[in-house]
C-alpha cells in the first residue's frame, strides 16, 4: 500500500494530466521456476554449522550421567533432530523467500530426517568420533552434501511451480520399435 501511494504521489507530482497508475500495474509477479541454487546454498551453509554443532551437543550431553539408555537417548535425537531440521528450514525460508509458495516442509524434513539417518549409520559402521576432527570434517562435508541435495529435490519435486504431466497421462518405461 505504501508503494502504491509513493508512484501516486510521483505522478501526481510529475503531471496531472495523465491517469494515475492502477494497483494491477504494481503487482508482483509469481516466480515461473523453483530457486534450485538458492536452495541449495542456504541448506549447504546450514548443514556446514548444524552437523558439527549437533554432534558436539551429542556428545556432551552424552557424557553426563552413567545410565546407559539415559545417557544415549537425548544425545542421539540431538545429532539425530538438529542437522535435518535445521538444512530444511533453511532451504525452506529461502526457497519461498525467492519464489513466494514454491516449497513444502513436511515432505522434505521426511526425505532429509531418513538420509541423515542413513549417514548416521555409516558414520557408526566407519568409526566416526567426534573426538577425530578429521573424521567430524570428513561427516560434515558429507552432510553438507547430501542433506541439502535430499531437501532441495524434495521441495523442487512437491513445489507447485514445476510443470507437471497433466492428469491420467502416463510415460512409457521402455520404447520398442520394430
Amino acid at each position: 500500500m505504501s508503494l502504491y501511494a509513493l508512484v501516486l504521489a510521483a505522478q501526481v507530482a510529475s503531471s496531472p494530466e495523465e491517469p494515475l497508475a492502477k494497483p494491477e500495474a504494481l503487482a508482483v509477479s509469481a516466480p515461473s521456476e523453483f530457486p534450485t541454487y538458492h536452495v541449495l546454498a542456504a541448506s549447504s551453509a546450514a548443514a556446514v554449522v548444524s552437523v558439527p554443532v549437533g554432534l558436539m551437543l551429542g556428545t556432551v550431553i552424552g557424557s553426563g550421567p552413567n545410565k546407559l539408555l539415559l545417557a544415549a537417548l537425548p544425545a542421539l535425537l540431538s545429532f539425530a533432530v538438529i542437522p535435518p531440521v535445521a538444512v530444511t528450514l533453511a532451504a525452506w525460508y529461502v526457497a519461498n523467500r525467492v519464489a513466494r509458495g514454491s516449497a513444502s516442509v513436511r515432505p522434505a524434513l521426511w526425505v532429509t530426517a531418513v538420509m541423515h539417518v542413513a549417514t548416521m549409520v555409516a558414520a557408526i559402521l566407519l568409526n566416526v568420533s567426534s573426538y577425530n576432527l578429521a573424521s567430524v570434517a570428513m561427516l560434515t562435508a558429507a552432510e553438507a552434501v547430501l542433506l541439502p541435495v535430499a531437501a532441495t529435490v524434495t521441495m523442487k519435486k512437491s513445489s507447485p511451480l514445476v510443470a507437471r504431466a497433466p492428469d491420467g497421462a502416463t510415460l512409457p518405461v521402455f520404447a520398442f520399435r520394430f
